[in-house]
């Protein structure tokens, strides 16, 4: 870009050409520039910020600029904003990391040294599965193909690099191995990009992880989200239904016959009973027992073959919410 000059590798920049731009402050790594500290400092005050708490390293340049108001509000900001996203992610969901590269993989792994976006999923909530969990300065492990099995988060987000991301993700996601993952069998993986997630520098790339995790954990906000999300919350918790789980197929198998039994079981009732119930302006007796089972079943299968004179052996009652709901739930 216009201004910016190439200082060559991060690993090993070129010290000649930082000379001849006559900086007034030097900024680097500790980890990745400690060796030149004394050849730096030759050139200008030299600030290499040697810690694993992004905050604090944002802090520390701040310091060295003489910017130390603006970082705090921006912290400020970003924090208020990483409250907001707590209180709408669903509680108890797990996340798996992973850096697709050129003859393997990379996950980054939550700990004390953990590397910023991954330290994010945490603060926001988020939980890791046991293997990509550290109590040691680990920062990540390394992968092979036959090795993914071992990310068991509920959720698979993704990146890649460097080199020619398009075709290394087209190798690997039409890899066997990585089709039969669990995460991509139920659609639960997303790619997410690796300029903040791999070039972390900062607020602005913290607010980037951010909104990743909005999208992919609380869906797109919209102007209605705020009167809406607690509602539906309110509605699972009624429900007793923990929307941060995958439902079984034997669960949703036993749902869906408990629910068309119960839809049979409301209209059998309704017409065997429907003499003592209002609106029934007509003064319609009950239906017999027969038919009225052989009514409810039909309705209830959705194949809706009809035995009765509608007008002249149902009320209104039975009709509107036994005939018609069932039409439209069975």
């Amino acid at each position: 870009p216009q201004g910016v000059a190439d200082l060559g590798l991060f690993q090993s920049p070129d010290i000649e050409a930082l000379l001849s731009l006559a900086p007034d402050l030097v900024i680097g790594d500790a980890a990745m520039h400690g060796a030149f500290l004394p050849q730096l400092s030759m050139i200008a005050p030299a600030v290499l910020p040697d810690t694993p708490d992004w905050r604090e390293y944002y802090r520390v340049i701040a310091a060295a600029a003489g910017r130390e108001a603006v970082a705090e509000a921006a912290l400020a900001a970003f924090d208020a904003e990483l409250d907001a996203l707590r209180e709408i992610l669903p509680q108890g969901r797990s996340v798996s990391f992973l850096r697709l590269m050129p003859g393997g993989f990379q996950t980054y792994v939550d700990g004390p040294s953990a590397y910023a976006p991954v330290r994010l999923l945490s603060e926001a909530g988020l939980s890791r599965p046991a293997f990509e969990t550290v109590d040691d300065d680990t920062v990540m492990k390394r992968l092979t193909y036959e090795g993914l099995a071992a990310l068991e988060g509920e959720v698979l987000l993704y990146t890649a690099g460097p080199g020619d991301t398009a075709a290394l993700e087209a190798e690997v996601t039409a890899h066997p191995l990585w089709r039969a993952l669990p995460q991509v069998r139920a659609g639960r993986v997303h790619r997410v990009e690796a300029a903040h997630w791999l070039g972390f520098g900062g607020v602005e790339s913290a607010r980037a992880v951010l909104a990743d995790i909005r999208r992919v954990f609380a869906g797109e906000r919209t102007l209605l989200s705020p009167v809406f999300v607690p509602v539906e919350r309110g509605l699972y918790r009624l429900a007793g239904t923990n929307d941060a789980e995958e439902q079984h197929w034997s669960s949703y198998a036993a749902a869906l016959l408990f629910f068309n039994f119960a839809g049979f079981l409301l209209l059998y009732l309704l017409q065997r009973v429907q003499g003592a119930l209002p609106f029934n302006p007509a003064g319609m007796d009950a239906v017999s027992p027969d038919l009225a089972f052989n009514t409810a079943v039909s309705f209830a299968t959705n194949t809706n073959w009809q035995n009765y004179g509608g007008e002249s052996a149902l009320s209104y009652l039975t009709q509107m919410a036994g005939l018609t709901v069932q039409n439209f739930v069975a």
